[in-house]
């Protein structure tokens, strides 16, 4: 039998269950679209991949440990894929794979101005992932990083048909970025955080609203009710 995870996790799992209910977050979906889970069981991501082809232009952020998704992405649609990530692990994994000649490294992350940010290295020095959020008692670390549009104006691009975040709390000032800017982005694949305790779960029904304003349908939904998948529709 499985070992029961400690009471503690259980009681945040349950709480963040009643945050995400109250701010009327569901599975429900606004389009039936067949879409492809691409990645392992850590790293997937849903995505249509018919919408794509060797000419689109994808960004990645948020590598971590686990490229699968991305290196499944290439391999499905032939498009061309920038990967963003500034942790110095994260990067010699990614340097030590055998990368497609589709596949572009870029040494920072993605943030709602250009400049330095502090991140919250995690309290497990096994675990990868790095938070714009603070939490009491983290150790910080400076990391470079630039907002959306510098990066699209510095690589040439005037529309993206994938955005995908997985950037730890960092995601609702790059959506802000992008609606309030209007950006040419097919498709937005996004983990929330609004499991962390300063981040409430309202500020993601929120956000999703103003995309679907914007003209995006939720395509597919993890069963975590973090990750979610939108294209315009």
């Amino acid at each position: 039998m499985a070992a029961l995870p400690p009471l503690s996790r259980m009681l945040k799992r349950a709480i963040t269950r009643v945050r995400e209910r109250a701010a009327g977050l569901s599975t429900r979906l606004d389009v039936a679209w067949p879409c492809d889970d691409l990645g392992t069981a850590y790293g997937h991501h849903a995505v249509l991949t018919s919408r794509l082809g060797p000419g689109s232009v994808v960004y990645s952020f948020g590598l971590g440990l686990d490229i699968s998704f991305d290196l499944e992405l290439i391999a499905r649609s032939g498009a061309r894929l920038w990967g963003f990530d500034p942790t110095p692990r994260s990067i010699a994994f990614v340097k030590a794979q055998a990368l497609p000649p589709e596949f572009t490294l870029c040494e920072y992350g993605v943030a709602g101005h250009d400049g330095i940010v502090s991140f919250a290295a995690p309290d497990n020095p096994e675990h990868i992932s790095h938070s714009v959020v603070a939490r009491k008692g983290a150790t910080m670390i400076d990391f470079p990083v630039q907002r959306l549009s510098t990066i699209m104006a510095a690589l040439g691009h005037t529309r993206l048909d994938v955005l995908k975040l997985d950037v730890e709390g960092a995601e609702y000032d790059v959506l802000d970025e992008v609606l309030a800017q209007r950006m040419d982005i097919d498709q937005l694949l996004v983990e929330f955080h609004h499991q962390f305790a300063t981040i409430p779960a309202r500020r993601t029904a929120d956000a999703l609203q103003r995309m679907r304003a914007a003209g995006y349908r939720v395509f597919h939904v993890a069963d975590n009710l973090r990750e979610f998948s939108l294209a315009r529709g």
